[in-house]
């Protein structure tokens, strides 16, 4: 690193910090204590009763424990995530924890613990400080510890968010090669988890560059921006997946509108009550607001240029990230879920932390911001308890019950086809299953597949009537495990042309409707007895399944059985 990288200009000297301060940051500091136990405290609920394994981590554990690394590497398009993430959760299988639900669950403690740790890291090396606001929007926050500990690369990828920020800010401050580095080794493990995180690597390597060229530090500039093409080209390897998935990707995108984002950002940030919504609305005006005025030395006299810079760089870094990630999402025009807004959420809430600590030197306005912080945090526990509580699944409880009842001459039918991914690794029973509707493959989300069904929507069934005609005919029983939607007569189904329809073009979600519908139509008319089964309490929406048990014919089931449907 040349020499005129490495020296900086000394910052005034920070005002020195009284005494009521003093002994109200000891305050903080016990709170924040307490609220990490409160979050660990979460992270083992979740633990002990999230259950058995949903599907998107049945396909995670699928494609990491293929017979080689090669056939891995291949499978990859079948998963959301680069490929350090089956690398590591292969491994972790390997050495001795097993796929079983339980030990594989160690591992998303380990990285939800992990990013405990490194919001502290962050907080001391960026703000000198205690992660006070970080803990309450972020580490808190029910989704983060459901998801980030679940088995997918969330909890890792946060992680190594968190590391990424307090990495490139070391650089900008006081450059050298260690820091530089540890910065571009950060990221580039940060971006090999999640492939997000590239975009916030690119956001974060803008700021830096920023505050740099704002202090005329040219050189540091293109060193600040030299982070990120280790990571950059580690990316080159995937750009063939992106080639691939556009022939599929069509069944899941739908518009992604403003509309959308607010639904989806209410239901995030409303996990944890009103009181934390209205938090986080104050906070970001405040984060927005402040850096501007803080670079007029006339208004913010006591504060030195460190303090200055950093709050240009929360500003730069949310400037610069929050468009690219709207594109993002609007380019990429996916159902989307709480897990795509974690990197948003993350960085949002270290500009926050880093931003208020270049203002929070007045005791009054610590002890009147931890008292908030406090009531917030008690008015929520409840709320989040119920969520960090709820078990993934009940698809492991369905498949357990449905192989000591169901009778081999029955039939099984998993209704969304998707949830069979998950069926398949718990269901050992003897009597045969199919998903509606029904391919070969169930251990990953084929939607290649699909798309091939969609093309002749019309004989996409005809196995399902078949299995099912068998079962009732010969006095067997139906377990449909999913909803169907309710049809009275043939003229409320929907019909649809080989894709892309018309209408529906690609939409994979109106042809699966369809489809259900026949098949509801076909079981609700032709059986004579239908009896409902529950299984779980407190499950997530994403896979709560019920189980109708079909038995019986009704007085017209035998010329439904003999149609053409």
């Amino acid at each position: 690193m040349s020499q005129s990288v490495v020296q900086t200009t000394p910052p005034l000297a920070a005002a020195p910090l009284s005494r009521r301060v003093v002994v109200t940051q000891r305050w903080e500091l016990w709170f924040c204590v307490g609220v990490s136990l409160l979050v660990a405290f979460f992270h083992i609920v979740y633990f002990t009763h999230a259950g058995g394994l949903w599907r998107d981590e049945v396909t995670s554990v699928n494609v990491a424990s293929s017979p080689t690394v090669g056939e891995m590497w291949h499978l990859r398009d079948f998963d959301s995530f680069p490929f350090l993430w089956h690398l590591i959760l292969r491994a972790w299988i390997k050495i001795g924890m097993r796929a079983t639900a339980d030990h594989l669950r160690v591992l998303g403690q380990l990285a939800g613990f992990g990013l405990l740790a490194a919001i502290w890291v962050r907080a001391r090396v960026v703000d000198k400080g205690w992660p006070l606001f970080s803990l309450v929007l972020l580490a808190l926050q029910p989704h983060v510890i459901r998801y980030g500990d679940s088995i997918r690369a969330y909890g890792l990828g946060l992680m190594a968010i968190t590391l990424m920020f307090a990495a490139v800010w070391r650089v900008v401050e006081k450059p050298s090669w260690r820091s530089y580095l540890l910065a571009a080794l950060v990221s580039l493990i940060g971006c090999q988890l999640l492939y997000y995180n590239t975009i916030v690597l690119f956001a974060l390597g803008v700021a830096g560059a920023v505050v740099c060229v704002r202090r005329r530090r040219y050189a540091r500039a293109a060193v600040v921006l030299a982070i990120g093409i280790p990571a950059a080209a580690s990316m080159v390897p995937y750009f063939d997946i992106a080639s691939r998935l556009d022939s599929w990707q069509p069944l899941l995108q739908q518009p992604y509108t403003l509309g959308l984002l607010g639904e989806k950002l209410h239901e995030i940030l409303g996990a944890q009550g009103d009181g934390v919504m209205a938090l986080w609305a104050v906070l970001m005006l405040i984060t927005i607001a402040a850096p501007v005025v803080a670079q007029n030395p006339k208004w913010t006299a006591k504060l030195s240029d460190e303090q200055r810079d950093r709050a240009l760089f929360c500003l730069a870094t949310i400037v610069v990230l929050f468009p690219l990630y709207w594109l993002f999402l609007k380019r990429l025009s996916y159902v989307t879920e709480p897990w795509y807004y974690f990197a948003v959420l993350a960085v949002s809430a270290f500009c926050i932390e880093s931003t208020l600590r270049v203002f929070f030197r007045d005791y009054r306005i610590h002890r009147a911001a931890l008292a908030v912080v406090t009531v917030i945090v008690m008015s929520s526990l409840l709320l989040e308890y119920s969520l960090v509580s709820m078990r993934m699944t009940n698809v492991d409880l369905i498949a357990r019950m449905l192989a000591e009842e169901a009778a081999p001459e029955d039939v099984i039918i998993v209704r969304p086809w998707y949830a069979g991914v998950s069926f398949d690794r718990y269901y050992h029973g003897k009597a045969p299953w199919m998903t509606l509707p029904d391919f070969p493959s169930h251990q990953y989300h084929r939607y290649d597949i699909v798309k091939q069904l969609m093309r002749d929507p019309d004989s996409a069934l005809d196995p399902l009537y078949a299995a099912m005609t068998k079962a009732l005919r010969g006095g067997h029983r139906v377990w449909i495990c999913g909803p169907l939607p309710p049809v009275k007569d043939r003229s409320q189904l929907i019909h649809l042309a080989p894709a892309p329809d018309p209408k529906a073009g690609w939409n994979e979600g109106v042809y699966n409707f369809a489809w259900s519908q026949r098949v509801s139509y076909f079981i609700n008319n032709a059986s004579a007895h239908v009896d409902v089964q529950m299984a779980g309490e407190n499950v997530s929406h994403y896979e709560n399944l019920v189980v109708f048990v079909y038995s019986g014919i009704s007085p017209a089931g035998d010329a439904i059985l003999g149609s053409d449907k």
